[in-house]
């Protein structure tokens, strides 16, 4: 009778054994099978996305601020320092495409820019952060 229990005692002990190097073969397959160089890519893109919109976000160009006049133009439907809302466009689109050379898309608000597609890429990365007291969201995707 003792030989018995101390046989279930063993089995019981290979079992566990066997459950936990079978669990860590499964998260070691997991780490081993995973793409390095398309995750650094897509930090390197989301990184790119959150510094380009924040840089949007805080320019200042003749004392006017890209920020407030977005949400002038979502507001009153006009933007007080430049001349059209199409200026405003070509401004915000001539500082993303002077700093990066990826295909893109922005929007905030009414604003709907883009550049190439990303519907056919690998990578694509989005960026969006809300303004304070508005219902505008700030988006920009890069692929």
């Amino acid at each position: 009778m003792v030989l018995l229990k101390k046989a279930q005692v063993e089995t019981v002990g290979l079992v566990i054994i066997v459950i936990i190097i079978t669990f860590a073969l499964i998260f070691g397959l997991q780490f081993m099978t995973r793409d390095k160089g398309n995750e650094l890519n897509e930090r390197y893109l989301q990184l790119n996305a959150d510094n380009m919109r924040s840089v949007i976000m805080k320019t200042t160009i003749n004392n006017c601020n890209i920020k407030d006049e977005i949400i002038n133009y979502e507001t009153f439907d006009d933007v007080a320092c430049f001349d059209n809302e199409e200026e405003l466009k070509l401004t915000i689109r001539q500082i993303i495409e002077s700093s990066l050379k990826n295909d893109y898309g922005f929007s905030a608000g009414k604003i709907d820019l883009k550049k190439g597609s990303c519907e056919n890429k690998d990578t694509i990365t989005s960026s969006i952060q809300p303004l304070a007291l508005t219902n505008i969201k700030v988006s920009l995707r890069l692929c």
